[in-house]
């Protein structure tokens, strides 16, 4: 299934997803306009593409390249609000997180840095086991997981920061896990952030930090 807003999401039932969101002034939109028109263009060539199956890779090939770059302005941002990391902040954001946890998602991992986070959550925990009948119709996407999540913790950062007005950035970037190797690779490279970005000598020293235990 394809939804379209800003950014085409390729959102499978039931996938473990790998969603960035970051604070609404933490990418230079001039930056990330260019990114995108560069994206947009590269996947509508994609669509030339021989078959069906070189079409879905070639998107995801560029799709990945956009989400790189991204992440790259956000690890590297010189500009704009750095709060997430400020100890009532981070723990908004951990309890918002961990409300949905068994309810819309399984809690994989994630990592909250200065002005972005990064999370991993296996959305099946909504399929019923075996062959119950499924209500797609209460199903939550990761489009609308992400606007509960961003919503309440908004509500609740302003609030302990005494400010108001939009607190993310409108979009956020996700990508669904295709395999097993993925996963693993996915996993480290959150897990490693605040080790890459020295704000930690090893990811356990990190407080805004989870994974879920094994």
């Amino acid at each position: 299934m394809e939804y379209r807003r800003n950014l085409p999401h390729f959102d499978h039932i039931g996938a473990t997803f790998f969603v960035t969101f970051c604070l609404r002034n933490s990418l230079p939109v001039a930056v990330a306009l260019r990114l995108k028109q560069e994206r947009d263009k590269g996947l509508r060539e994609a669509e030339e593409a021989a078959t069906p199956d070189l079409q879905k890779q070639q998107k995801y090939q560029i799709q990945n390249r956009y989400f790189q770059k991204i992440e790259h302005l956000l690890e590297h941002a010189t500009f704009g609000d750095r709060f997430l990391n400020e100890p009532a902040c981070t723990q908004i954001l951990k309890d918002v997180m961990h409300e949905y946890d068994g309810k819309y998602y399984n809690l994989l991992a994630f990592c909250i840095m200065p002005n972005h986070v990064h999370l991993l959550i296996d959305t099946s925990a909504q399929l019923p086991p075996g062959e119950q009948d499924f209500n797609l119709e209460e199903y939550q996407y990761i489009k609308d997981i992400m606007r509960r999540i961003k919503g309440k913790s908004g509500l609740l950062l302003n609030r302990e920061r005494n400010t108001s007005g939009e607190i993310w950035f409108k979009e956020s970037f996700d990508r669904y896990i295709r395999n097993d190797r993925h996963l693993r690779y996915t996993l480290n490279y959150i897990l490693d952030n605040p080790v890459k970005a020295k704000l930690a000598q090893q990811w356990t020293d990190w407080s805004g930090t989870y994974l879920k235990p094994s």
